[in-house]
């Protein structure tokens, strides 16, 4: 099961770049080598000497300032994903350790047997006559059909014993798309700081978009706006301008009965 919890994964790239910043403020010239050097040098000054929060939800008082902001715009599932069958869960089975003896056929240049029980997990051993073998003595063709190669001294129609495991019971995945729309907005009480963080914001986005990719967010896209001050707010005005950041997550489930794997299969082909 896996439902990515997006407001944690935008805190903690948040967070995390914001210290490396402050432990490298000099990147700051090369982010921002268009800006004049009054703005880098304020920038840099600010990330050093204060604690920018990054909160979720709006800020309750004026301690919390500055801080970037983390709302929910909107979300929605994508309805042609309702439903949507995605895999086996590969975390979540139980096993069956299985002895057979079965008959040895003729498959092109090798030969190779199919055991009763399937699908199978993985071999320990086979046995022909008094002698037993280990990997790499043998190979599975077809985990579903049950059927492994042998690379010993056999006859077509000997007798091979074969000691394996089996995959019970297993869970199937379900999944469904969500397209999200988050705010980050920054929260300050100067116009020209909740600017330069603002396209700080931004810079933490794009840097990050592989971390924020194998943490499930998908096809992002950034986007932008202002908002009115919020004199009646706060004592004095608050500054804000957000960063849009739209995502798609797939978010996956699994029923808390397990299902029986299929341990029986009619093929009415032959080996040569």
């Amino acid at each position: 099961m896996m439902i990515p919890i997006i407001e944690d994964v935008i805190a903690q790239i948040i967070d995390s770049r914001l210290k490396y910043l402050k432990a490298n403020v000099d990147i700051v010239d090369r982010i921002f080598s268009t800006a004049t050097l009054t703005s880098r040098n304020r920038l840099k000054e600010y990330i050093t000497s204060s604690n920018i929060k990054v909160l979720r939800g709006f800020p309750r008082d004026q301690t919390q300032l500055p801080a970037y902001v983390i709302l929910l715009g909107g979300e929605r599932e994508q309805e042609e994903s309702l439903g949507t069958f995605i895999d086996d869960d590969e975390d979540n089975f139980t096993t069956a350790t299985v002895t057979e003896t079965q008959k040895a056929y003729r498959q092109g240049e090798s030969y190779v047997i199919q055991t009763r029980k399937k699908p199978i997990l993985n071999v320990q051993s086979i046995t022909v006559g008094d002698m037993s073998y280990q990997s790499p003595q043998f190979m599975v063709l077809d985990n579903e059909k049950g059927i492994v190669q042998i690379n010993v001294p056999v006859q077509t129609y000997d007798d091979v014993r074969i000691d394996f495991t089996v995959l019970s019971t297993g869970n199937e995945l379900y999944g469904t798309l969500f397209n999200s729309q988050y705010r980050i907005e920054t929260w300050t009480s100067n116009g020209d700081l909740t600017v330069l963080l603002y396209h700080l914001l931004k810079w933490i986005f794009i840097s990050a978009r592989n971390e924020l990719v194998n943490s499930g967010l998908v096809r992002q896209t950034l986007g932008g706006m202002d908002f009115e001050p919020a004199p009646e707010y706060f004592p004095e005005f608050v500054y804000r301008r957000a960063m849009t950041f739209e995502v798609f997550t797939e978010i996956s489930v699994n029923p808390d009965e397990g299902f029986p794997y299929i341990s029986t299969f009619e093929d009415n082909g032959t080996f040569e």
